[in-house]
């Protein structure tokens, strides 16, 4: 037989995420020997995010025609398979299959439940120990189908995050699959010496973004397909952590995927690095002007979290996010390569064009840092607007100048109500950079225009430093419970601008407000300066009014708006035109400068 994948358990770092693993009662975790000790009337239940076969997902998507479970197990018990699934709202639970064992040395068993394949949800299993003390030692899901050959070429763009690199390059020297797996490391900031790891390869790259890193992943991917084997890349942030049994899933599940779904993109949830069990993504979907964001907030705790997180959906414009994206090689084409947008939408971008054909799993994520925690106003108001507006322009053909206007005016007026003049002025650059079409792309050097951007960012100093005074209550009150009293009071807020068209003798001298997407224009209503703290680090800057400042702004702002109207047509007939120019091979090695 043919091994899927093993049960998984967590390591001592994933403690607190134990029950994505595992659950029941009276059992322990040899971190060790990588076993299961369940004392007497104990259960060690596998009904969890990383453990549970997705029986519906393999049976749609792959060729599978047998399936099995592989214990190995010592003392005295049962072995439960459960097939659990979701109908009309309701969610039910059968038992597939039971037997007991009494050992005193470790014994194989093997549970087949192939007649379950074409069924939807999930199956798992749980030991019940009965009498004295009870040792689960392994477990597989196993398959008589032979495999087709799969070996990943992991792509990772990086700028000076050492410390992450090798964290992930010492994971792979303990990966007892990496013959499946080479790392492509595009080393953007120059931080990183040669790699003395086999299967590691790390290139100097210029630092034209997460864009340009990625896109030459691609190209050193494709320079060892043949003498590696590679049959698929999987884009992947430098900024995560990764449970290597992840690859495994991976490379199973594309063994046996039918060939219809031979160019759908395989794509990782991205988890929460602050609360590991929360789900904050598997994949999105670009409306024009905002994302919808498919099973955000999940508790992957819970097993009916599990069974809903099972559930497929569709929407146009779906993207994959390159945290953990993986595609077909045969997708990586010599006119098919990123979007070089720097940052903030080459994934987006990419996935698109490639058909936003999307198949998520069960147990194939990553834990990432909070967007919150990564607020730039720079990405936020410059990179964000310029490369959705191409996007738009690209894929929502349709979309009139009116729409594209309603959400570049909510975002602007929102950078003046909160003194926010500097995202103000980003947005006006994004409108212009984005008005040259393609040859903007073409001729600007990134490098260069992404450190003057970045001097627009506001540098965060510590609280202490700049307030004479101040308590935690305080700023709590204006951060999450400061509110309008009622209806009529926020409607007046609103005609008066938040407060511009009152004299400054009627405002108060002082607020606080949130960093990033938690700032609330509500706490600048009627207010000389307020300060922007960051909870997380107790840093912050000063925003303060300046009206005349404010107009100026506002009226370059709609004079621009103006004169894009009145181009749109043609600006857009360039982009769909003109793109294809950007996404070649021969592009990108003229553009990073690749000699063969």
């Amino acid at each position: 037989m043919y091994e899927l994948y093993k049960i998984v358990l967590p390591d001592v770092e994933r403690e607190e995420a134990q029950s994505m693993y595992i659950r029941g009662k009276n059992f322990q975790v040899g971190y060790t020997d990588k076993s299961i000790y369940i004392e007497n009337g104990g259960v060690a239940e596998f009904s969890t995010y990383f453990n549970a076969f997705s029986i519906g997902k393999w049976s749609k998507y792959t060729d599978l025609h047998t399936v099995y479970l592989k214990l190995k197990v010592k003392g005295k018990g049962r072995i439960v398979l459960k097939h659990m699934y979701m109908i009309a709202g309701d969610f039910i639970d059968r038992t597939v299959s039971w037997m007991e064992f009494d050992t005193q040395d470790t014994q194989e068993y093997v549970l087949d439940f192939s007649h379950m394949l074409g069924k939807s949800g999930i199956i798992f299993f749980r030991v019940e120990a009965a009498g004295k003390r009870c040792l689960l030692k392994e477990a597989s899901y196993m398959t008589k189908d032979v495999p087709a050959a799969v070996r990943l070429g992991i792509g990772i763009c990086t700028y000076k995050r050492e410390e992450y690199i090798r964290k992930l390059i010492e994971n792979y020297t303990n990966y007892e699959n990496k013959k499946n797996a080479k790392l492509f490391i595009a080393d953007n900031g120059h931080t990183l010496g040669p790699s003395t790891v086999q299967g590691v390869h790390i290139f100097k790259n210029k630092n034209y973004g997460g864009a340009a890193g990625f896109s030459r992943c691609m190209y050193e991917i494709k320079a060892k397909e043949k003498q590696d084997g590679i049959t698929h890349i999987v884009f992947m942030d430098d900024d995560i952590s990764i449970d290597f049994s992840v690859f495994d899933k991976m490379t199973a599940f594309l063994s046996y995927r039918k060939s219809e779904y031979e160019l759908h993109f395989l794509a990782g949830a991205m988890c929460s690095l602050d609360a590991p069990f929360l789900q904050y993504e598997k994949y999105a979907s670009w409306r024009g002007d905002r994302f919808i964001q498919f099973a955000p907030e999940y508790d992957l705790r819970e097993i009916k979290v599990i069974i809903a997180n099972e559930r497929e959906e569709k929407l146009n414009q779906s993207t994959a996010g390159w945290w953990c994206s993986c595609f077909s090689i045969k997708m990586a084409g010599a006119n098919n390569y990123p979007f070089p947008c720097f940052f903030r939408g080459d994934d987006m971008e990419f996935t698109i064009r490639n058909g936003s054909n999307i198949i998520t799993l069960n147990g194939i994520n990553v834990w990432h840092e909070p967007f919150y925690k990564k607020y730039s106003i720079v990405s936020e108001n410059y990179y964000l607007v310029r490369n959705t507006l191409v996007i738009n322009a690209l894929y929502l053909p349709h979309l009139p100048w009116k729409e594209n206007v309603t959400f570049l005016k909510k975002r602007f007026m929102k950078a003046i109500l909160t003194y926010d003049y500097r995202s103000a002025e980003l947005i006006l650059k994004a409108l212009k950079d984005y008005g040259r079409g393609i040859s903007f792309f073409e001729q600007t050097n990134p490098e260069s225009l992404d450190k003057k951007l970045r001097k627009q960012n506001y540098k965060l100093l510590p609280m202490s430093e700049q307030l004479e005074e101040y308590t935690f209550l305080d700023i709590e009150y204006f951060l999450y419970h400061e509110k309008d009293k009622n209806k009529f009071s926020k409607l007046l807020r609103l005609a008066l601008l938040n407060g511009y068209l009152l004299p400054k003798a009627c405002y108060r001298p002082f607020a606080f407000t949130h960093i990033g997407f938690g700032s609330r224009s509500r706490n600048f209503y009627k207010t000389r300066e307020v300060f922007v703290v960051d909870p997380f680090t107790n840093k912050g800057y000063f925003l303060i009014i300046n009206k005349q400042r404010a107009v100026k702004l506002t009226m370059r702002f709609f004079i621009r708006l103006w004169r894009l109207g009145h181009r749109y047509n043609s600006i857009k007939a360039d982009y769909q035109q003109g793109f294809y120019k950007l996404q070649t091979e021969s592009f990108w090695k003229k553009y990073l400068g690749i000699r063969n």
